[in-house]
């Protein structure tokens, strides 16, 4: 994101497809990445996967690009 820009998110979903053993312990493996980073909207897409390589997770977003100067903190 080029500086003075900032996100608005307009649509994020996730969706849960195998559950984990609460009592298991390890680690899990997130990736994510720009699928179209537009001028005005950025579409992006998430997984996470267990060692095994398991897909556990998806997710997508897509956010509405505006003036960093428009935003009340």
């Amino acid at each position: 994101l080029a500086p003075g820009l900032a996100t608005v998110t307009t649509e994020m979903n996730i969706r849960y497809l195998r559950a984990t053993d609460p009592k298991a312990r390890g680690t899990l493996i997130g990736t994510g990445r720009v699928v179209k980073p537009g001028r005005s909207i950025i579409t992006t897409d998430a997984e996470i996967r267990d060692l095994d390589g398991r897909l556990l997770a998806t997710a997508g977003g897509s956010f509405f690009v505006i003036n960093a100067a428009n935003v009340r903190t």
